[in-house]
């Protein structure tokens, strides 16, 4: 099985860690550094959530332990590395990849608030579908695509090709 998670550890490492860094010295005093100077070590992507906006666009938060580097100024060679937890929300077109990538926002990790998306997708990107919606998601997929099913009961032959 593919990883999607992995796949954003390697295309889009580059692109996480600038934001990462932007984002932790624009908002150093509220990430707990308040002297010296600060910038990010490394990143390391611990899980990529995702959901399909429209049928191309997908929408994806990264969510990233950030190694940050604390010096009493930029060349020193003493310091400390910190880490902070980051979510970075990202969208692209899903195409053999993902296309026309863009970080849209990042923002300190809340801990416990790992998918909030309402229609959350496996990291196999496949949608996630619970127990108590299966009755909605069938009667909308019936009624967009063989609405005589749902005038009265009946069986639907597998074998029928849906073409709209």
């Amino acid at each position: 099985m593919a990883s999607f998670t992995k796949y954003v550890k390697n295309k889009f490492y580059n692109q996480l860690f600038d934001a990462s860094d932007k984002f932790v010295v624009m908002h150093r005093k509220e990430l707990g550094f308040y002297s010296g100077w600060v910038e990010t070590y490394d990143l390391e992507v611990k899980h990529v959530y995702a959901r399909n906006r429209s049928t191309e666009e997908l929408d994806f938060d990264a969510i990233v332990n950030c190694d940050i580097s604390l010096k009493a100024w930029r060349d020193s060679s003493d310091g400390e590395l910190r880490n902070r937890w980051l979510r970075i929300h990202c969208c692209g077109v899903l195409d053999a990849g993902i296309k026309g990538f863009r970080i849209k926002q990042v923002q300190q990790y809340e801990k416990g608030s790992n998918n909030e998306f309402k229609a959350p997708m496996s990291d196999e990107l496949v949608p996630l579908v619970w127990k108590k919606d299966l009755d909605e998601i069938a009667s909308s997929f019936l009624k967009n695509f063989y609405p005589q099913a749902l005038d009265f009961p009946q069986a639907i032959n597998p074998n029928w090709t849906i073409i709209k």
